[in-house]
């Protein structure tokens, strides 16, 4: 199991340790603009807010899945639709009139990415099952080396100790050092 866990246990280690520190990690790029025209096929037929043809060739031309937003804007006549992911976004304004479109979007940094990764912010569910999967593995993997500690009898005192010290040094921390409300 531990084989198992080897890569996710070091990815959320260091995740770890990078979203304790946010200061040593560059800041986003910059945002940037890209304009285009929808293909014709799009717009024959098309009306808003039903946006199954327009979501379709966005997906098929730029690669943006999954809106998780989409307004329809009528006094502009506009759509708008909001892709977020990982340390970035995708944000599409679309005139249904003249069939332009821009893309305001933001990549960030490998740093940036993997924090957001390690959060599951705007990583989609196969993301979330992911990290629910790893999580329950490493409970799992945790319990069987009590249980292994447990059986090591010229061990076992030395090991439960360390495992009290383990459990409630974080506790302490936070009752003692830690600002919190308490006594509500």
């Amino acid at each position: 199991m531990s084989t198992a866990l080897f890569s996710l246990l070091i990815f959320f280690s260091v995740t770890g340790i990078t979203l304790n520190h946010l200061d040593w990690i560059t800041s986003s790029k910059d945002p940037q603009l890209w304009q285009g025209e929808l293909d014709n096929t799009v717009l024959e037929g098309f009306t808003p807010p039903a946006t199954d043809s327009l979501l379709r060739w966005m997906e098929n031309k730029h690669s943006l899945a999954t809106a998780s937003n989409i307004e329809w804007d009528q006094d502009a006549q506009e759509v708008l639709l909001d892709y977020p992911f990982p340390a970035g976004y995708a944000y599409v304004i679309v005139d249904v009139e003249s069939g332009q479109y821009s893309i305001d979007y933001q990549n960030g940094s490998f740093w940036q990415i993997i924090n957001d990764l390690h959060k599951g912010r705007h990583a989609g569910q196969s993301w979330a099952w992911l990290i629910d999967i790893s999580a329950v593995f490493m409970v799992l993997f945790s319990i069987t080396g009590l249980i292994i500690l447990w059986q090591n009898r010229p061990k076992r005192q030395v090991g439960i100790t360390l495992t009290l010290l383990g459990t409630g040094t974080p506790i302490l921390i936070f009752f003692l050092l830690v600002p919190h409300l308490s006594g509500v």
